[in-house]
């Protein structure tokens, strides 16, 4: 790897701005591993959208659950969960599974089986995660656990999404067929590397700070505003293969042409994708010609009570499930579930973005996106582009990107990157430490300092704006300053360029903080904006000529601008001199 040491007249530290990945083996199917290249990659040529060679079928009928044994017990007085578990290469007779493991207040208690196969569980209000437990014995070993939620209401009434009680209010649930050995072995390759600590990662530059969130690395913790990305995360270089699959429902239909339907939208977030690496990604996008019906209504899985609601992974599960015969998923990097346009919030409102690992029978799917009422709702409320942004922010997820804002309750970040606020009609680029986060901004397209070693001298420093493609040594597109081992200030200039729609009143420096400690949604993107400004979501928060903010023993301050350059000023406050 080459770096490059870069001198002015305060410090400069080499940069070289490429994280460093263990190599892995390519996973099954020949997609890249995801580690990053060495150097400057080329820039890629734009595919047009393929249409998959055959359609899919529809399953108009839903599969008959087994029939819950008679004369099974009635459990102890008070329980409320009744589950008979079964085996679906042979649901006529007990399996003999151990039980249930129930999630309640952060801690996994097992439930026992009964030698009749049923477990009785005394659940409070609440939602809960339930898995079936395979048997303690060789058999066990071949079938796995599944998972449903379960959701018990202040009568105590028990429900469990996807599926419905039977007699005496016994719910019949499965454990899960044993994988094909070389999915099985794909399946342990994910999860060795998503559970790599961030602390193994191999930086080449002072300012790529580590993820220091606190939480245990793996399938459940993929996100990060940190170094390095988590591995199992979409590649930051190279094609990608990215596959789109319409599904409707009986109260739901699909009436267009799906390709027609989602042409302009794979179109643009392939398109955005290029423009934000600079030419080292490319979507190769597929689309199934089809409507490919589900036997069940939209709102089977609860999802359509709002954002996080319902059994999301039991219906991405099914309907992979009910497509695996005639799609190949092996074959794909990132996967799409969209529905109609005429699909309602109260319906289905929220699909969200894929990067837990679902297993089907070719292989293992683990990024993408399952659409619901979100990817439409904008787009009536008179956002242009709503659709390619829905898609570009759940994409955004598939590489590891946070959402930029406090729980979905308040804006930190404001609406300057498609992660903070996906339904803008103004700054959707993403910003800069993303774009360091994934790479494509390293070594000369970066200035960045250590805190200590600024003096209270003034160092003047010219910008590029972020969204100009190609390299400018002369003038970076982004600083950095490294406020201690767990934060950096970001400095970078915007302009109504790129996907960025801005009236000029709105372009300049946007100065913002990334704080290392906290999660996805914690806050940890935060603005600093001009004296003055008091638009909610700091639209006009950029700096301008002649503005000077304080922030975190930093002075910045902008000299002077023209129509494509900003010209910035810092000093360290407050220091002694040595």
């Amino acid at each position: 790897m080459k770096k490059r040491c870069i001198w002015l007249s305060l410090v400069w530290v080499g940069l070289s701005g490429v994280p460093v990945f263990g190599k892995e083996p390519p996973p099954s199917g020949g997609r890249s591993a995801g580690q990053l290249p060495q150097g400057r990659s080329p820039r890629l040529e734009l595919r047009d959208p393929e249409v998959y060679p055959k359609p899919v079928r529809s399953v108009l009928r839903e599969e008959k659950k087994p029939d819950v044994p008679v004369g099974i017990s009635q459990g102890p007085a008070g329980t409320n969960l009744h589950a008979w578990i079964y085996d679906p290469r042979d649901p006529a007779h007990p399996c003999g599974a151990a039980g249930l493991f129930v999630l309640a207040a952060g801690n996994w208690r097992l439930h026992p089986a009964g030698k009749d196969g049923v477990v009785h569980v005394q659940l409070g209000e609440g939602t809960y995660s339930v898995d079936t437990v395979e048997p303690p014995v060789e058999k066990g070993r071949v079938l796995r656990r599944h998972r449903y939620e379960v959701q018990c209401d202040k009568n105590g009434r028990v429900t469990v999404q996807g599926e419905y009680p039977q007699a005496d209010g016994v719910f019949a649930l499965k454990l899960d067929a044993p994988l094909d050995a070389r999915v099985a072995a794909e399946f342990e390759r994910l999860e060795k590397i998503a559970r790599e600590p961030a602390g193994t990662f191999q930086s080449g530059a002072f300012w790529q700070l580590l993820d220091q969130s606190g939480a245990e690395r793996g399938f459940s913790v993929d996100l990060s505003a940190g170094f390095p990305k988590v591995r199992t995360r979409l590649p930051s270089f190279g094609r990608i293969r990215a596959l789109v699959v319409p599904v409707d429902f009986p109260d739901v239909r699909g009436e267009s042409d799906p390709v027609g339907e989602f042409r302009s939208m794979v179109e643009a977030t392939r398109d955005f994708y290029h423009h934000q690496s600079y030419g080292r990604v490319a979507f190769d996008f597929t689309v199934v010609p089809n409507w490919v019906r589900m036997p069940f209504n939209s709102d089977r899985y609860g999802m359509g009570a709002g954002n996080g609601k319902g059994d999301a992974g039991a219906y991405m599960a099914r309907v992979l499930e009910l497509t695996d015969t005639d799609i190949e998923y092996r074959a794909w990097d990132a996967v799409y579930f969209l529905v109609p346009p005429t699909m309602r919030m109260d319906q289905m409102a929220y699909g969200p973005a894929i990067t837990f690992p679902r297993v089907t029978r070719s292989g293992v799917v683990w990024n993408g996106a399952c659409g619901g009422a979100d990817m439409y709702v904008n787009e009536a409320r008179g956002v242009d582009g709503a659709r390619w942004k829905w898609m570009a922010h759940e994409t955004g997820h598939a590489f590891g990107l946070f959402d930029e804002d406090w729980r979905h309750q308040k804006a930190t970040l404001g609406s300057w990157s498609v992660m903070a606020n996906c339904w803008s009609s103004q700054a959707i680029e993403l910003g800069a430490w993303d774009r360091c986060l994934q790479g494509w901004l390293s070594g000369e397209d970066l200035r960045a300092f250590k805190i200590e070693d600024l003096k209270e001298q003034e160092v003047e420093i010219p910008l590029s704006p972020l969204v100009v493609q190609g390299a400018n040594p002369s003038a970076p597109k982004a600083v950095l300053v490294v406020i201690d081992r767990a934060s950096v200030l970001v400095l970078e200039s915007r302009r109504n360029l790129g996907f960025d729609r801005l009236e000029s009143v709105k372009e300049g420096v946007l100065a913002y903080t990334v704080d290392m400690r906290l999660p996805t949604q914690g806050g940890g993107y935060r603005i600093r904006p001009r004296k003055g400004s008091t638009s909610k979501d700091f639209s006009e928060g950029a700096l301008r000529p002649g503005d000077e903010i304080e922030l975190e023993g930093v002075r910045v301050m902008v000299q002077r601008s023209a129509s494509d350059l900003d010209v910035v000023r810092l000093k360290r406050v407050g220091a002694k001199e040595e």
